[in-house]
């Protein structure tokens, strides 16, 4: 006796107007997957916020901007990043003359200690780990005195590289300036 699923493909196809292909249980739940709209630069593949990248990858779709990208809403619900480092840093003042300061300063890390989740509806999976993870924390300043004021922009950059190259990769950048303005008393 044939399978009734074997049996329904076989007549469907016999049938005007329908096209009937086996579908495996993956290809299944993918398809009905809800959808977003992403876009392709040369930094990856943009969609729901995130960005994603895979060697070889990008300059193939490049061509297509914008394309059509299915997720799962239940898979990813938060990434918790938490580590340790130990580090050296360098720092210089340079003052020209009394009313001029400018500063440079880095501070790169080494990781001792990690604990990288990603925490799914489904529960929880620890990232794998690449040595050396790094962490960098790089300032500038620029601060100008007047008779009783003074004036200065600071900058602060911290970039943060964790995770396996393999399943997940995750490098944060951070960019922050600062205007100030102030009285001496």
């Amino acid at each position: 006796e044939k399978d009734p699923r074997t049996v329904c493909q076989e007549d469907g196809r016999k049938q005007d107007g329908a096209n009937l292909i086996s579908v495996d249980q993956e290809s299944l739940r993918l398809t009905l997957l809800p959808r977003t709209t992403g876009n392709f630069s040369r930094k990856g593949l943009l969609a729901n916020g995130l960005r994603y990248k895979r060697e070889n990858c990008t300059e193939r779709f490049l061509k297509c901007e914008n394309c059509v990208v299915s997720y799962d809403p239940n898979d990813v619900e938060k990434i918790k990043m938490s580590y340790a480092s130990i580090g050296l840093g360098y720092g210089y003042n340079f003052v020209p003359n009394r009313k001029w300061l400018f500063h440079i300063s880095t501070l790169p890390s080494i990781v001792f200690w990690r604990e990288n989740k990603l925490i799914k509806t489904i529960g929880v999976e620890m990232l794998k780990a690449t040595f050396p993870e790094i962490t960098i924390v790089a300032r500038g300043s620029i601060v100008h005195y007047f008779k009783h004021f003074f004036m200065g922009l600071t900058m602060v950059y911290n970039y943060t590289s964790a995770g396996d190259y393999e399943f997940i990769r995750l490098s944060h950048n951070k960019w922050r300036a600062r205007l100030i303005l102030g009285k001496r008393f």
